[in-house]
């Protein structure tokens, strides 16, 4: 795991793609791109439709219709697994860990799960690598039922990590948090971009945070684009400022 110059190609483009669960309309016609070791800051009301966006991008769920390409190859029908394998990993709301299993079993899992046929020794050496990225060292034998919420947390992304991603898929993870773990998470975010070249998306509802961390800014409501860009102009966008942080923006 190792970090790399900037690069300003997209690494995954998102085509006009919709989701339909029966006349309900979560996605309709949504278009992006995201830059290869960039972090794109995702936020929006709740019900906008942006962990549906992540179930779609990382094959767990179908898509009603248009594309996703991940380095130019065409990902929109392939299942979850395949998509990992091509380095796509994803974390969710709630901690994600297998409880009956240590720190590092659950790290493994993640090393045998995203690296077709590893060998026992370069799985130990890749978990050796996130215990010491991540600081979790001193935990790897705690069974990860016995975990706090920020332990586990960490733990998933963890596993995620060892599947050796070249895209993260990041979905609320300050969710329950206090300020100080938010802080030392978003730092570890921020170093994994750094200094690995990990490509970051990243859902919250914290738009100080993504305005701190991102690069771009994706805003997403009622299932459509409402702004993309830089953070600094997107939190000024009217129709940003007026529905999504419930303000007008001449009261700012």
């Amino acid at each position: 795991m190792r970090g790399s110059m900037k690069d300003h190609s997209p690494i995954l483009r998102i085509q006009n793609i919709k989701k339909y669960f029966g006349s309900l309309k979560v996605l309709d016609g949504v278009s992006f791109s995201v830059n290869e070791q960039q972090v794109l800051g995702i936020a929006g009301p709740n019900g906008a439709g942006k962990t549906t966006l992540f179930n779609l991008i990382s094959g767990l769920l179908p898509l009603t219709a248009g594309g996703i390409f991940f380095k130019d190859e065409n990902i929109t029908h392939l299942k979850a697994h395949r998509v990992c394998s091509l380095g796509i990993s994803r974390t969710f709301q709630t901690p994600v860990v297998f409880p009956t299993l240590t720190v590092r079993e659950n790290i493994n899992v993640g090393a045998i799960f995203g690296n077709k046929g590893i060998s026992k020794s370069t799985a130990n050496q890749l978990i050796d690598d996130v215990l010491d990225l991540l600081e979790l060292g001193h935990l790897q034998n705690s069974l990860a039922d016995n975990l706090s919420l920020y332990e586990k947390k960490l733990v998933m992304l963890s596993t995620a990590l060892a599947t050796n991603p070249k895209l993260l898929l990041l979905d609320e993870p300050a969710a329950g948090l206090p300020r100080g773990e938010i802080e030392h998470f978003m730092e570890i975010i921020s170093r994994l971009n750094r200094e690995q070249g990990i490509t970051v998306m990243i859902i919250e509802h914290l738009i100080d945070w993504l305005r701190y961390i991102s690069e771009n800014m994706l805003i997403i409501h009622n299932g459509a684009v409402m702004a993309y860009g830089p953070p600094e102009e997107v939190v000024r966008d009217d129709s940003v400022v007026e529905i999504y942080l419930g303000r007008k923006h001449d009261e700012s």
